[in-house]
């Protein structure tokens, strides 16, 4: 294979650095070139290079144009990023200022379900209370009455309708008194057994009820505290 079919399968690949072609063109092997020629060769040489070599202005100028389009094309790229870093930190100062607006509403949400939280814990039965602050006046009336005036006959009158009125505004509120008698058969759902007793009655039923029970809304609030038979005594 001849050097003529070698260069042109593999052609030079051309460089895009302007100023380095002109350099390795001129300069780099300036001082290898030490191939002998005679005095007429090198005579016809350099009347052949003078047509050809570029004097010193005209390569500076060629390095100048290309440093040129090289810097104008690094100022572009800067200006690219430069512009590109500026809408990173406005997207950076938007999501700061998103951040601590919900910071601040989720800090104001919760200070306000927690004062809404202890309003319902301390003022939940207000309504509820204000029923029973007529309970209150009535039972102050009778013992102001009891004071002056020996009728005690008049003072039961009083009390047993303030009971019904109290009785009245409990079951209004949804609580109700367990109706526990004795004989009753004793419930662990509704009854609290005190103490066991040999009676008339039959084993575990009621004998007595010491304390009634409540339910609020069908739930057991208060268990009946009742005593229960352990059956006839033995003789």
């Amino acid at each position: 294979m001849n050097m003529e079919d070698k260069s042109s399968k593999n052609p030079l690949r051309q460089s895009t650095n302007k100023a380095k072609d002109l350099y390795n063109a001129y300069f780099k092997n300036e001082g290898t070139r030490n191939i002998p020629i005679s005095d007429h060769e090198d005579k016809k040489q350099n009347e052949t290079n003078k047509g050809t070599m570029l004097n010193e202005e005209e390569i500076e100028n060629i390095i100048k144009s290309a440093t040129d389009e090289l810097s104008e094309n690094y100022e572009q790229k800067i200006a690219e990023l430069e512009l590109k870093i500026m809408d990173l930190e406005k997207e950076r100062d938007d999501f700061k200022e998103q951040n601590i607006r919900r910071t601040a509403e989720f800090d104001n949400f919760r200070k306000r379900t927690l004062r809404e939280k202890e309003d319902l814990i301390n003022y939940a039965n207000e309504k509820l209370l204000n029923k029973f602050l007529v309970l209150l006046d009535d039972i102050n009336s009778a013992v102001e009455s009891g004071s002056k005036s020996e009728d005690y006959s008049s003072l039961y009158t009083g009390i047993n309708l303030i009971s019904q009125k109290a009785i009245k505004l409990f079951e209004e509120s949804g609580i109700k008194r367990i109706q526990t008698e004795a004989g009753d058969i004793f419930d662990v759902e509704l009854h609290e057994a005190l103490v066991k007793i040999p009676s008339e009655f039959e084993e575990d039923h009621i004998v007595q009820i010491i304390q009634s029970g409540y339910t609020l809304n069908d739930k057991v609030i208060r268990h009946a505290k009742v005593i229960t038979s352990a059956g006839p005594a033995n003789n």
